[in-house]
This record gives C-alpha cells, sequence and structure tokens, in this order.
C-alpha cells in the first residue's frame, strides 16, 4: 500500500472573511498573488490553492484533480456572492488570448459559515494546459460580479499538480506510463448514463439516507469489454461501493484503447459515480 502525504494548508486556508466584488471592469480589479502556490495531497485527489489580493483579507483559488482525469474543477473562496445555494452561468476568460470557456452549472455555496465560494464542477484540463505567467484569468459571475486573478509561476504549479495525480495513479495501481503510451484510450459505447441509473439505488441505503460519490475503475481488454472492477475512491457506504460494479461489469461497453501504432489493446478506464438523494444539493 502506498501512503500519500498528510493533507496540509487548505484547511488553513479557508478561514476567510468574505471579500466583496465591486462593480468594476476585470482590468482595475486584477488581483496579485499573495502567497505561492500550494500542493495538497488530499486522501482521493490534487489540490492546488493560492491566495490572492490583500494578505489579511485573501481571495482563495483552487483547483482539484482526481476522476476523471482529464477534467478539474476550479472553486474561487472568499466572494461576497448571494449566500443561496443555486447554479449560475460563468465565463472564465484567459487574457491577452481571450480564451473563453463558458459554464451553466456554477454552484454557489457557503464554506463553513465563513466566507462564499463559487465552484465550476467540470473544465477541462486543456484549458489550464494552456495557462502561463503573466495572465490574467477573469472570472465573470453575470453583468455585476467580475474580478480577475493575475498568475505566475504555473509551469511549477503544473508540475507540482502532475506529480501528485502520477503518485495518486500508483495508489490506484494505475500505469501512467502506459497511459502516456496509448493513441486513445478506451472509449464508452452508447450511453453510459445508463450503466448505472437512479432504478439502481440500494433501497436500503435509499432508506438510510445514505448517499456519496465514488471512483472506480475498469479494466478494458482488447476487445472492448470490461475483465474487472476496482473501487478506487469510496464512497463511505460499502452498500453503494458494492452496488455499482456489478452493474459496470454487466453494462459497460467500450471501443478498446488504441496503443501507438493504433493496435487495440487493453488499458484501464477510471470515472466517478454520485448517488444522490432527491432534494439535495451536490457539493
Amino acid at each position: 500500500m502506498i501512503l500519500r502525504p498528510a493533507s496540509v494548508l487548505l484547511s488553513a486556508l479557508l478561514g476567510l472573511v468574505p471579500f466583496t466584488l465591486a462593480a468594476q471592469t476585470p482590468e482595475s480589479r486584477a488581483m496579485s498573488p499573495a502567497s505561492p502556490w500550494q500542493m495538497e495531497y488530499a486522501d482521493h485527489s490534487c489540490i492546488l490553492a493560492r491566495r490572492f489580493g490583500d494578505a489579511d483579507d485573501p481571495v482563495i483559488v483552487t483547483l482539484e484533480r482526481n476522476l476523471p482525469l482529464d477534467q478539474f474543477r476550479l472553486a474561487v473562496i472568499g466572494l461576497d456572492v448571494p449566500s443561496e445555494y443555486g447554479r449560475f452561468g460563468v465565463t472564465l476568460t484567459l487574457s491577452p488570448q481571450e480564451e473563453s470557456v463558458q459554464d451553466e452549472t456554477v454552484i454557489y455555496n457557503v464554506e463553513s459559515d465563513r466566507s462564499h465560494a463559487i465552484r465550476v464542477p467540470t473544465l477541462d484540463l486543456a484549458f489550464f494546459d494552456s495557462w502561463n505567467d503573466e495572465q490574467l484569468l477573469t472570472v465573470e459571475l453575470g453583468r455585476r460580479r467580475s474580478v480577475a486573478f493575475q498568475f505566475d509561476h504555473v509551469e511549477l504549479a503544473r508540475e507540482a499538480w502532475s506529480a501528485c495525480v502520477d503518485d495518486l495513479l500508483r495508489t490506484w495501481n494505475i500505469d501512467r506510463a502506459l497511459l502516456d503510451s496509448l493513441q486513445s484510450g478506451p472509449e464508452p459505447q452508447g450511453n453510459p448514463g445508463r450503466w448505472v441509473t437512479s432504478s439502481d439505488y440500494p433501497n436500503s441505503a435509499l432508506s438510510r439516507g445514505i448517499q456519496g460519490e465514488l471512483g472506480f475503475m475498469l479494466e478494458i481488454d482488447e476487445t472492448g469489454n470490461p475483465t474487472r472492477c476496482q473501487i478506487i475512491q469510496p464512497s463511505g457506504s460499502e452498500l453503494l461501493d458494492e452496488a455499482v460494479c456489478a452493474h459496470l461489469m454487466e453494462r459497460a461497453e467500450f471501443a478498446p484503447a488504441l496503443d501507438s501504432d493504433g493496435q487495440p489493446v487493453a488499458a484501464p478506464y477510471a470515472n466517478f459515480i454520485s448517488f444522490q438523494l432527491p432534494g439535495t444539493r451536490r457539493q
């Protein structure tokens, strides 16, 4: 068993007071770093975090990677945004190249009753790969709320994030060298949303109000069939964990991975599934 370093820094970073966003242009509000990049080795994810603005009244930007590996989550903590839960539109823009990403599933919530946060739950990793030093990342929340962050030392942050992900893959027994050598990984066929559906929610878990998110890995052979299922990020409930693999092994279908020569080859596929009770929030 590989032991990952203990989680550090992020819990301290969350001890914030709200930072008010005035109705100003992004350029006039560009916030400079107030700390170095910090790398947190969490149990099942890798989190980059950095303070911006006033060191005594900072805004925190966090970037989190777990599953799937080609995506990440962005959070901005310490903002004066509506305290009620909700989903709103957001635009993320990198300047000066004006590369933008729009998302309609941003979640506004309250972190520990001390500060407000926004969370963009699904961003393509290629968006972060295009970041470099001396860029501005502007987060626009409608017409009257926007804030921009000035980045530097991005390559060092990228290297630290990649090293953490390498370590995470080792804990999951996933061969990073194999992944990097593939021309393409296993591609889900059909509708993956039908592999595990709401009707598969274990009755005993429903009656006890149990919910959670879990990560899984399937070994896919050269014909595209799953040969093994492993829970690599437990939900905290054996009822949920045990229900998933049986359904995935029965229903999941893939086009096989291709090696560097374009030939079918066995390779792993990893992703996550959420079990959420009706009327509850996904954080």
